[in-house]
């Protein structure tokens, strides 16, 4: 059963830095990938070189997992609170709806990714920031069902959007040439 812990802590290592561990001296998670250290405790003891050090059991090794993704879950959820009484105060910081997409995507709300999607391709139309805009609304036709309205309003934003751009680019070819 031991053995069957070390490899789940394998597998866990790998899924959190992109690469397993070497046997016997690996680095902690959060010095290889943006991890929380909290990780580095959990993987630690799962491979730990000497059995009767490792967790007594899966179920002891699924609570410390299970009890670091609640803690991460907590902190996602205070930094999008904060996130959120930012925007009552500066409904168009380009920012703030960017960290906010972020945390929304992290903790699975596609209802709220795909609301701050919008928001950010209107504002980055408004800025100028055209391919952001296209990149924020292409984003957003991968998350909507294919037949909604809502679909087919993004592919019309993002076909508008880049004509455009098309149009700019043909503007300054024009100028150059002048």
């Amino acid at each position: 059963h031991r053995a069957d812990i070390y490899a789940a802590g394998v597998v866990l290592y790998e899924m959190l830095t992109g690469k397993p561990p070497m046997r016997g001296r690996f680095s902690a998670p959060s010095k290889k990938a943006k991890v929380d250290p909290s990780w580095d405790v959990v993987l630690f003891k799962a491979l730990e070189e000497d059995v009767t050090l490792r967790f007594q059991n899966i179920g002891e090794f699924k609570q410390a997992v299970e009890a670091v993704q609640k803690m991460y879950r907590s902190d996602l959820e205070r930094q999008h609170q904060r996130l959120v009484k930012a925007l009552q105060e500066t409904p168009g910081d380009v920012h703030v709806w960017e960290q906010l997409k972020q945390i929304r995507d992290q903790l699975n709300d596609d209802e709220g990714s795909i609301l701050a999607s919008r928001r950010l391709a209107g504002l980055y139309r408004r800025q100028n920031r055209l391919a952001e805009a296209i990149l924020e609304a292409q984003n957003l036709m991968l998350r909507l069902p294919k037949g909604s309205k809502g679909f087919r309003d993004a592919r019309q934003i993002n076909l508008s959007l880049f004509i455009l751009m098309m149009n700019r680019r043909k503007g300054r070819e024009l100028d150059e040439a002048a």
